[in-house]
């Protein structure tokens, strides 16, 4: 009450009684007024165009060193079942 009372937004009247003031009520918005304005809808967002990564973004498989494709000799287990290691796609 004392910050409404402070910035003359209400007044005390006969002291347990309150009124609000012009300034109160224009701080008050109208109750009939939409508390959110609706704005306008964004549209859809156009994804940047596909760039490939470029060739000197990938591992040398020559620059490898030894041994270190041996893990593609011995079959995975899925599911119960011992599956080969996946070929490289050509």
């Amino acid at each position: 009450m004392e910050p409404l009372l402070r910035f003359k937004l209400i007044k005390r009247i006969d002291g347990e009684e309150i009124k609000i003031t012009v300034a109160g009520l224009a701080f008050i918005r109208p109750a009939n007024e939409p508390t959110v304005k609706h704005p306008a809808v964004a549209g859809p967002v156009e994804p940047p165009p596909f760039k490939p990564l470029s060739a000197k973004h990938m591992p040398n498989r020559g620059m490898r060193r030894e041994g270190a494709d041996d893990f593609r000799k011995h079959p995975s287990l899925m599911g119960g079942v011992r599956v080969p290691y996946w070929t490289e796609r050509e």
